[in-house]
Protein backbone atom coordinates (compact mmCIF):
# COMPACT_ATOMS: atom_id res chain seq x y z
CA UNK A 1 0.00 0.00 0.00
CA UNK A 2 1.64 3.44 -0.94
CA UNK A 3 1.12 6.83 0.95
CA UNK A 4 1.23 9.96 -0.74
CA UNK A 5 0.16 13.26 0.83
CA UNK A 6 -0.72 15.33 -2.34
CA UNK A 7 -1.60 19.14 -2.03
CA UNK A 8 -3.22 21.11 -4.81
CA UNK A 9 -3.62 25.44 -4.60
CA UNK A 10 -6.48 26.72 -6.52
CA UNK A 11 -8.06 30.38 -6.93
CA UNK A 12 -12.00 30.54 -6.00
CA UNK A 13 -14.26 33.50 -7.25
CA UNK A 14 -13.96 36.18 -4.86
CA UNK A 15 -17.50 35.65 -4.22
CA UNK A 16 -17.08 31.96 -2.80
CA UNK A 17 -16.84 31.78 0.65
CA UNK A 18 -14.87 29.87 3.09
CA UNK A 19 -17.58 26.81 3.58
CA UNK A 20 -17.52 26.76 -0.47
CA UNK A 21 -13.85 26.83 -0.43
CA UNK A 22 -13.74 23.89 1.51
CA UNK A 23 -16.55 21.86 -0.25
CA UNK A 24 -14.62 22.44 -3.39
CA UNK A 25 -11.01 20.89 -2.29
CA UNK A 26 -13.20 17.71 -0.72
CA UNK A 27 -14.53 17.53 -4.57
CA UNK A 28 -10.58 18.18 -5.91
CA UNK A 29 -9.60 15.48 -3.63
CA UNK A 30 -12.39 13.29 -4.83
CA UNK A 31 -11.56 14.14 -8.50
CA UNK A 32 -8.43 13.02 -7.66
CA UNK A 33 -8.93 9.79 -5.97
CA UNK A 34 -11.14 8.99 -9.82
CA UNK A 35 -8.08 9.84 -11.43
CA UNK A 36 -5.49 8.05 -9.63
CA UNK A 37 -6.93 4.69 -8.83
CA UNK A 38 -3.71 2.93 -7.90
CA UNK A 39 -5.19 2.42 -4.44
CA UNK A 40 -8.37 0.95 -3.43
CA UNK A 41 -9.00 3.21 -0.73
CA UNK A 42 -8.38 6.81 0.49
CA UNK A 43 -8.64 9.03 3.58
CA UNK A 44 -9.58 12.64 2.80
CA UNK A 45 -9.05 14.85 5.95
CA UNK A 46 -11.41 18.34 6.16
CA UNK A 47 -11.09 20.65 9.25
CA UNK A 48 -14.78 21.78 7.71
CA UNK A 49 -17.28 19.63 10.20
CA UNK A 50 -20.10 21.56 8.37
CA UNK A 51 -19.01 20.86 5.10
CA UNK A 52 -18.64 16.50 5.78
CA UNK A 53 -21.58 16.86 7.97
CA UNK A 54 -23.71 18.28 4.81
CA UNK A 55 -21.88 15.73 2.44
CA UNK A 56 -22.93 12.59 4.83
CA UNK A 57 -26.40 13.96 5.19
CA UNK A 58 -27.21 14.51 1.43
CA UNK A 59 -26.51 10.87 1.30
CA UNK A 60 -30.10 10.61 3.04
CA UNK A 61 -31.99 13.33 1.51
CA UNK A 62 -32.21 15.40 -1.95
CA UNK A 63 -30.00 18.42 -2.06
CA UNK A 64 -29.82 21.46 -4.69
CA UNK A 65 -26.65 22.92 -3.99
CA UNK A 66 -24.40 22.29 -7.17
CA UNK A 67 -21.24 21.20 -5.57
CA UNK A 68 -22.38 18.87 -3.27
CA UNK A 69 -24.56 17.32 -5.99
CA UNK A 70 -21.01 16.84 -7.80
CA UNK A 71 -19.22 15.36 -5.11
CA UNK A 72 -22.03 12.50 -4.54
CA UNK A 73 -21.24 12.11 -8.03
CA UNK A 74 -17.94 11.18 -8.01
CA UNK A 75 -18.60 9.33 -4.51
CA UNK A 76 -20.92 6.95 -6.44
CA UNK A 77 -18.47 6.35 -9.34
CA UNK A 78 -15.90 5.97 -6.93
CA UNK A 79 -17.99 3.04 -4.71
CA UNK A 80 -18.93 1.58 -7.74
CA UNK A 81 -15.35 0.80 -8.85
CA UNK A 82 -15.03 -0.94 -5.19
CA UNK A 83 -12.86 2.52 -4.17
CA UNK A 84 -13.14 3.19 -0.62
CA UNK A 85 -12.95 6.45 0.80
CA UNK A 86 -13.12 7.58 4.01
CA UNK A 87 -14.12 11.78 5.40
CA UNK A 88 -12.10 12.33 8.35
CA UNK A 89 -13.10 15.52 10.48
CA UNK A 90 -9.56 16.88 12.47
CA UNK A 91 -9.78 20.21 14.24
CA UNK A 92 -8.72 23.42 12.65
CA UNK A 93 -5.63 25.57 14.58
CA UNK A 94 -4.87 22.75 17.14
CA UNK A 95 -1.10 22.49 15.70
CA UNK A 96 -2.10 19.67 13.22
CA UNK A 97 1.04 20.28 10.84
CA UNK A 98 -0.14 19.03 7.94
CA UNK A 99 -3.43 21.14 8.51
CA UNK A 100 -1.78 24.18 9.48
CA UNK A 101 0.73 23.81 5.45
CA UNK A 102 -3.04 23.70 4.10
CA UNK A 103 -4.72 26.48 5.57
CA UNK A 104 -1.54 28.52 4.48
CA UNK A 105 -1.57 27.36 1.19
CA UNK A 106 -5.12 28.64 0.97
CA UNK A 107 -3.94 31.85 2.27
CA UNK A 108 -1.16 31.99 -0.08
CA UNK A 109 -4.09 31.23 -3.07
CA UNK A 110 -6.25 34.92 -1.92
Amino acid sequence: MSHKKISEKFRLPDKASIYTGKQYAIFRALAYCLEYRENSSFIIFSDSKSALEAILNCKHTVFNHSIIMKILNIYQILQSNNIQITLVWIKAHVGIIANEIVDNMAKEAT
